[in-house]
């Protein structure tokens, strides 16, 4: 198309570009019988990589590619470390320094909202930058492997499964507490880390719960889980959210340090009520047309005070009938020295 005349077979080239088009559609639909997420590859956008896209396909049905790996908008440099993380971090890096080698595996447990997720993915794109295309890391969740392993079982492709996971380097499983009660899926989790770990393969598992806490785990998982480190995430201390918040609010331009101050002074359950904080800021700011400041933070985010009590009156017209006799209820207690003469005249 970029030519000024067109070739004499043009129509030939065009036959041959709809063609490719059509293998390329063909190879993504069966490589999507795989692993759904295998279908979005840029291999299927290219026809002048067919043939790399036809290898493709035919590794990923014999289980020579792994599952998916972890996703690149969590990055290491973006965790922010303090007292309340640094255990989990510190053990992070270690992996990382050393994958396979120390910590293995690393447990990493803590509440909702605490960033174990993003510390999961974090971990596994360090591992994947080792050397780009050479180690090969699976992050998944443990609701996708459970999901595969139905998926495989129905299909009789249960062999097929097992090559996928042991063909990765590193495994990530988030969310680990998903396979309590799940006697079939414990058995396969159970030789998958058998493999990984005596193959000096790093493994690191994320649950909102250590091991010892997660009911319904099999006692041969749970010792394992337990055999490496665990480490716990806590809720954000003052240090996290003041670097936090000042991270956050960065794009509103300079904070005060006075608002920076106020906000981490606040306790939050986690980094995403945190955000949610933010967002309520950011929206004040919005509507109003002026900066966050102190003051306005402080009229946003604390209670306006107790309510108001109503007037007796109200009360009085509220009230059973019985009470309404003046001789029965005192709306007001008059002095002490004063209501004692009252009664003794």
């Amino acid at each position: 198309m970029a030519e000024a005349i067109a070739p004499p077979n043009y129509e030939s080239v065009l036959r041959g570009f709809g063609h490719a088009v059509e293998q390329l559609r063909a190879f993504e639909a069966k490589v999507t019988t795989v692993d759904p997420s295998l279908g979005g590859d840029e291999l299927f956008r290219d026809p002048e990589r067919l043939g790399e896209a036809a290898a493709f396909v035919e590794r990923a049905l014999a289980g020579s590619v792994p599952p998916q790996g972890p996703q690149p908008a969590f990055e290491r440099r973006t965790f922010q470390e303090s007292p309340s993380n640094q255990m989990a971090v510190r053990a992070a890096d270690a992996v990382i320094a050393e994958p396979g080698q120390r910590y293995n595996p690393l447990f990493i447990a803590g509440p909702s909202g605490t960033g174990k997720t993003h510390l999961l993915n974090a971990i596994g794109n360090e591992l994947a930058r080792r050397g780009p295309g050479k180690v090969r890391v699976a992050c998944v969740g443990a609701q996708l492997f459970i999901d595969e392993l139905i998926a495989a079982l129905q299909e009789g492709q249960i062999e097929r499964f097992r090559a996928r996971y042991r063909a990765a380097d590193a495994l990530l499983i988030d969310d680990v507490q998903f396979v309590a009660g799940k006697e079939r899926t414990q058995e396969e989790l159970f030789h998958v880390f058998n493999q990984f770990h005596s193959a000096g393969k790093q493994l690191v598992l994320v649950s909102d719960v250590p091991p010892k806490a997660i009911e319904g785990l099999e006692d041969r998982l749970r010792s394992r889980f337990e055999g490496g480190l665990v480490a716990e995430l806590e809720a954000p201390d003052r240090a996290l959210r003041e670097k936090l918040f000042a991270r956050y609010l960065a794009d509103a331009g300079e904070v005060d340090p006075a608002l920076l101050q106020y906000l981490a002074e606040r306790r939050v359950s986690s980094v995403r009520e945190l955000i949610g904080v933010v967002h309520r800021l950011q929206a004040l700011a919005e509507s109003t047309g002026e900066p966050i400041s102190l003051a306005s933070a402080r009229q946003e985010l604390e209670p306006t005070g107790a309510a108001v009590l109503a007037p007796p009156a109200t009360v009085r017209q509220a009230a059973d009938v019985f009470f309404l006799d003046d001789e029965k209820i005192v709306w007001e207690w008059p002095e002490v020295s004063g209501r004692l003469v009252e009664e003794l005249r």
